[in-house]
Formats: structure tokens, sequence, C-alpha cells
């Protein structure tokens, strides 16, 4: 999140100390800041004279249909939180309920691709004309660190090259998502694509 982005809503203060809290306590909070801007915006809204209001509560965790049941979890969580953090400096706060968020059975079927089809993704990311920003470097590369290695996007896009040891053929994810840094091997093949990478 921008070091430069401030919260503004009429609960900006309340907020922005709820997270110096967390961040003095050791957590990095990081998606949660993220969700307490959408939180800052969207009080905007909402007659926050009284406190964190029930409606503003209940607008932040509604679910969204394009939303798995664990983001919405997440919401409600980070709601209760801050409504227990305001409570606790004597400030209203409505606490929303767990039974809000919406069970669904979701039978998460993920696409498995052929061989073939993950030839044509690497002819497409190899065949793509160099210019001025390097994408004809670096998608080659990012489709086969994916490909190779199993890992999140983010965390690919995350790396810098102090995180591969091409000596030990190694690359190391640092702060992932379970905020545990991971060594992962990394062979050969992977290994020609990184030194290319470097060399251009």
């Amino acid at each position: 999140m921008s070091k430069n982005k401030t919260f503004t809503g009429p609960l900006a203060e309340h907020i922005q100390n709820f997270l110096n809290e967390k961040r003095s306590l050791g957590y990095k909070y990081e998606e949660q800041e993220r969700l307490l801007y959408v939180l800052d915006k969207m009080s905007k809204q909402f007659d926050c004279s009284k406190g964190l209001s029930q409606n503003l509560c209940m607008a932040f965790v509604e679910r969204d249909p394009n939303w798995r049941q664990k983001t919405q979890e997440q919401r409600v969580t980070l709601i209760r939180t801050f409504a227990e953090y305001l409570i606790r400096h004597e400030i209203p706060a409505y606490l929303v309920d767990f039974s809000i968020v919406t069970n669904r059975n979701e039978d998460f079927k993920p696409y498995i691709f052929t061989h073939s089809q993950i030839t044509d993704i690497f002819n497409a990311a190899d065949s793509i004309r160099p210019h001025s920003f390097n994408s004809h470097i670096f998608y080659p590369v990012l489709f086969r660190v994916l490909y190779c290695t199993g890992i999140r996007l983010g965390e690919a896009l995350s790396m810098t090259m102090s995180d591969v040891d091409l000596e030990h053929l190694t690359i190391t994810i640092r702060n992932p998502k379970n905020h545990r840094d991971r060594r992962l091997p990394i062979g050969e093949s992977l290994k020609l694509y990184l030194e290319w990478y470097i060399e251009e």
C-alpha cells in the first residue's frame, strides 16, 4: 500500500490507530490495510457520528456474487476485530455476527491444462516482439517460473534477482501468503531461462 495514501473518512483516526496497534504487535496487516481503505471510502456514505454503524458494517460484509466464501469471512473477521478495538476504547460499534457469512458448497474444480496447451502458452510468450518494455524477455521467464515452481503470481512478481541462487539451483520466496519465507529448488531448464533473463 502506498505510504502517501491516508485515511480520509469520518473514522479515519480510529482506523489509523487500529492499524498502528496491529503493526506494533507484529502483524503485517497488508491485506487488512487494503480492506481498511475500502471501509474508509465506504464510511463517507454513512452516518458515523455515533461510531461504527450497523448499516456500514452490513454494507462492508455484504456478499458480492463473485466472492468466494473465504472473502466474506475475511471481511467479517476484520470488521469484528475493528469493532472490538473501538469498543475497548469506549467508541460505539456494531459487532457483526459470524452467522452473516453466506454458506455455500463450493466444489472448486481446478482447470488442468494439457501439455499441448502449455506448449502453446510458452510459444505465445516466446513470440512477443522486442520493445522498450522488455515484455519479450519478461513473459517467457515469468510463465516458466510459474509452471516450474507452482508459486503464486504475486510471489513471482515480488521476486528480485537477489532471491535467485543459480549456483545452488534455488529461489527464495519472501513474504508469502502465510508470511513464512521458503526456498524452492529449480531445474536446469529454468536455470537457462533465468541466466538469459539476467544477461538481457
